[in-house]
């Protein structure tokens, strides 16, 4: 007899992140599964090192985006991500953030913003957080 095993946690179809460089609080970041659900997290306080994450993701997910693949695939291909340069850098700014969207489906790519800002990609960030409703997610994690 065999003993049962733990289901394997779902893998990421698309992350993004938003880190400052100076400190973490403020710094969130979120993920759409495989399967659909949506996590979120966003630091409330800083570290003593000022990088990395307060807290894990939620272990469940707080929401739930049905037929995730297709959806996002969309907005990505209407956002202009898979013509995109995968690495703009703005130099030796020591101020500002890095930005970092990773899609992990079909065309799997990666595009890092590290202390720069690109025409286009706020926009498409922007219709992410409108579809996944973000905003509503980390108002409700805030409350808890």
């Amino acid at each position: 007899m065999t003993e049962p095993t733990a289901p394997s946690p779902p893998t990421a179809l698309l992350e993004y992140r938003s880190q400052s460089h100076r400190r973490a609080r403020g710094n969130f970041r979120f993920r759409v599964d495989r399967d659909g659900g949506v996590r979120v997290q966003q630091n409330r306080f800083d570290l003593p090192d000022h990088h990395g994450w307060v807290e894990d993701y939620p272990a469940a997910a707080q929401a739930t985006l049905v037929d995730a693949e297709p959806r996002l695939l969309a907005i990505l291909e209407r956002g202009g991500f898979f013509e995109l340069a995968a690495h703009h850098d703005a130099g030796q700014r020591r101020d500002g953030g890095l930005q970092v969207l990773a899609w992990h489906g079909p065309r799997a790519r990666t595009v890092v913003l590290d202390r720069d800002k690109l025409p286009g990609f706020e926009a498409l960030v922007g219709m992410l957080l409108h579809e996944l409703s973000i905003g509503e997610l980390l108002s409700a994690a805030a409350r808890r």
